[in-house]
């Protein structure tokens, strides 16, 4: 059995909210926009899906398109992958620290 003492502290300032769209993003360096699916937003972060590989300490540019879902906002942000994991489905699992957001993509 598990207990709370053996979780590990959860030592964020924003929690982290549920948040199930699409989403466009690129690495730095590649003209080429990607489709990926959101799992999770807070104030200072995200986590998503990725079909492709998105190296840990790269540079991320984010669209979120939430389409009718207007629960998420829609957004342009910039982030740094500062985790990757493999899920079961052979999906990347990239955590993103936000360093920039708006809610209009720059031109």
């Amino acid at each position: 059995m598990v207990s709370m003492a053996d979780k590990p502290k959860d030592n964020r300032v924003f929690p982290r909210s549920k948040a199930i769209c699409p989403v466009l993003y690129r690495v730095q360096g590649s003209g080429r926009w990607m489709v990926g699916m959101l799992n999770n937003l807070s104030a200072t972060g995200l986590q998503m899906k990725t079909k492709e590989e998105v190296p840990q300490g790269s540079t991320v540019e984010i669209q979120i398109k939430p389409g009718s879902n207007k629960l998420i906002p829609a957004l342009h942000a910039t982030g740094i992958a500062i985790r990757t994991e493999m899920n079961t489905e052979n999906e990347q699992l990239v955590s993103c620290k936000l360093i920039k957001i708006s809610s209009h993509p720059q031109k």
